[in-house]
């Protein structure tokens, strides 16, 4: 561009150069000498046309491959002229070599722009960042524009709609005030709500009262909150740090910060929410209450697009203010509950060797108020038929394993020390897992594993001090069964189809009937399982929302099985099974008076492995059964 405006003042020089040697050049005519300036005026408006249009606007070049470090060519010129006019690279004119003084550049262009890695590389990101840069008629009047981002100015290029325009402020319904506000970064304090009417408008800068508290006691500001930010949604415009500098009292010891060159647009007729957060310090020996409102009687300052002024100060009163209660880390809290996809109890077969390592137990979550805990240390205890798991570990939901321990002989109760894991406030869901030891052949051994109610668990709070956490009294784990020849079962399916009764008159020629199936998935492991027979199942029935009508329905109804396999099923192969119970309302003995509402269960699966002994698996089936059904 200063090419441009320096031919175009040469060629003004040489017209007036001409006009004064007018008078002296006898060897020319005057029709000649006129001419000639003629041909001066054109090139000049030909210089003036281009030197418009560098700064109405920037010519793209198309980039269209990558340069780095020895590559030459006019992309490598267009880039040079790029980093020159914007004072990043630091020579006469571009050269069209791309070497070491361009990669320094290159690079510190990128890490203005954000750009990551900014390492002088001209790659794909670098173009992409370049070419929405590049702008083609649009002018930023009292700032700079780069990538669509105005600092310091209106960027008017970007108005669709241009016009005299006003705001209309609204105090935002979010973030809303905080009783158990947490210390931290970006922590949100204050929202309001703007209109733009008539025009594009951007809003560039917002005063904030700020006041810190604790009953009685006042404090400045800037002794807990350390920055003020801006977002547009999750876009951050600007942000302060809060300071001596920066904070400003009045003669009501009213203190507040000015948070400027933000540029938040707000297209015509549309509402947007301007949001403020705040960083706090992260600790702190009592509570702290922060009240956040508008300050002053131009506390809000917006442009339109023709880059006229409007102020507001629809918010400047206590009247709009969003109050938050930051607690001191020692009111932490953590309690301790059963997760709700805790496992259920379940089958697993166990190597003649090895065992079976990390099988899930129990799954419970962690909860944090008021501040971030720790999690120290967990007690807990194992209930076992034959043999204990071997070892306990405690995993977080992510899987990383935190803390284990081995048990020992005679003692079914162990303590994970050392967990250190963080709760932040909130819930955390953690992981206990086991290691099974193998048994002999035609055995079996079960065990659970539960949380200790009192003792033996400790988390530390944010101040550092530490308490037990409060443990609910039923953080259980369903059963583990283990065996050296199993049947591991997987639920597929219920459903019931209901026939009406047939009713001649007052009397039921034929009573109502229910047909209930179940399907699910049986894997051999460690032997052969002898192929599912009706014989193997008992189906029972449960009334409303837990009594189960004894004796009346098991074993009664018709029970049929099908399977997806002849033969009985080899180890690791897989046999799906499909059990139908056909139920008679009247012979049945299931309907109460006028009718009721019934579930069908199946409650046992008396499994055989080949050359081994039945086993009775009345656990893990609770969700073998069918949605209610009304049986009249």
């Amino acid at each position: 561009m200063n090419s441009f405006r320096n031919k175009a003042v040469a060629a003004a020089l040489a017209v007036t150069t001409v006009a004064w040697m007018l008078p002296v050049a006898g060897a020319q005519t005057t029709a000649d000498l006129q001419a000639q300036i003629q041909d001066l005026l054109a090139k000049i408006a030909v210089l003036q046309a281009q030197l418009g249009t560098v700064q109405g606007g920037t010519v793209a070049f198309s980039y269209t491959r990558d340069l780095t470090v020895g590559s030459t060519g006019d992309d490598v010129k267009s880039l040079q002229s790029m980093l020159i006019s914007k004072g990043y690279l630091k020579i006469a004119a571009p050269t069209g070599y791309f070497g070491a003084l361009t990669k320094a550049a290159l690079a510190a262009y990128q890490s203005a722009g954000g750009i990551s890695p900014a390492v002088g590389y001209f790659g794909p990101i670098t173009r992409a960042f370049v070419a929405s840069s590049t702008t083609t008629g649009g002018t930023t009047t009292g700032g700079t524009t780069t990538g669509g981002t105005t600092t310091g100015g209106v960027s008017t290029g970007a108005c669709t709609a241009i016009g005299e325009g006003s705001i209309v402020v609204n105090l935002a319904a979010t973030p809303a005030g905080n009783s158990n506000a947490q210390t931290g970064t970006k922590v949100p304090v204050y929202g309001i709500s703007i209109k733009a009417v008539n025009s594009d408008m951007v809003v560039d800068r917002v005063n904030l009262a700020l006041a810190v508290t604790n009953g009685a006691t006042t404090y400045k500001p800037s002794s807990f909150i350390t920055k003020i930010t801006a977002w547009d949604g999750s876009t951050e415009l600007t942000s302060v740090d809060v300071n001596d500098t920066t904070l400003n009292t009045d003669s009501a010891y009213v203190y507040s910060v000015s948070v400027g060159g933000m540029n938040f647009k707000v297209p015509k007729d549309t509402i947007k929410v301007l949001t403020f957060s705040v960083n706090t310090i992260s600790q702190i020996d009592n509570n702290r209450t922060v009240a956040v409102y508008e300050y002053g009687s131009n506390s809000m300052r917006a442009h339109d697009c023709g880059n006229l002024s409007v102020y507001d100060s629809s918010l400047n009163s206590t009247t709009y203010q969003r109050s938050h209660t930051f607690k001191s880390g020692g009111a932490s809290a953590l309690s301790l509950a059963v997760a709700s996809d805790n496992p259920v109890a379940k089958n697993i077969w166990l190597d003649a060797s090895a065992g079976a390592t990390d099988v899930e137990m129990l799954r419970f979550v962690a909860t944090a108020a008021t501040a971030d805990a720790t999690l120290l240390t967990l007690g807990v205890s194992s209930s076992f038929v034959s043999l204990s798991p071997t070892t306990f570990k405690l995993y977080d939901s992510a899987g990383t394993l935190l803390a284990s321990a081995a048990t020992s002989t005679g003692n079914d109760s162990v303590i994970f020390t050392n967990v250190n894991a963080a709760v932040p406030v909130g819930n955390k869901t953690f992981v206990i897992k086991g290691d099974f030891p193998t048994i002999p052949a035609g055995a079996g051994i079960s065990a659970s594993v539960a949380i200790d109610a009192a003792g033996a668990s400790l988390f530390r709070k944010a101040d550092g001090t530490t308490a037990a956490p409060t443990v609910s009294s039923a953080i259980l784990s369903n059963g583990v069964h283990a065996y050296r020849a199993a049947a591991i079962l997987e639920f597929v399916s219920a459903a019931v189809t209901k026939t009406p009764a047939q009713v001649s008159g007052a009397s039921v020629m034929v009573s109502s009937t229910a047909d209930a199936t179940f399907v699910f998935k049986a894997t051999a492991r460690g032997g052969s399982l002898t192929l599912p027979t009706a014989a193997m199942f008992t189906i029972d029935v449960v009334s409303g929302a837990a009594a189960t009508i004894e004796g009346q329905a098991a074993g009664t109804p018709a029970i049929t099985v099908s399977n997806n396999k002849v033969t009985n099923i080899s180890d690791g192969d897989t046999v799906t099974t499909t059990v139908t119970a056909h139920l008679i309302s009247s012979a049945d003995g299931i309907s109460g008076s006028g009718g009721a509402y019934f579930k069908i269960k199946l409650t046992n699966f008396n499994w055989l492995m080949v050359g081994s002994v039945a086993v009775d698996n009345t656990w893990g089936l609770g969700s073998f059964k069918t949605p209610d059904v009304f049986l009249p």
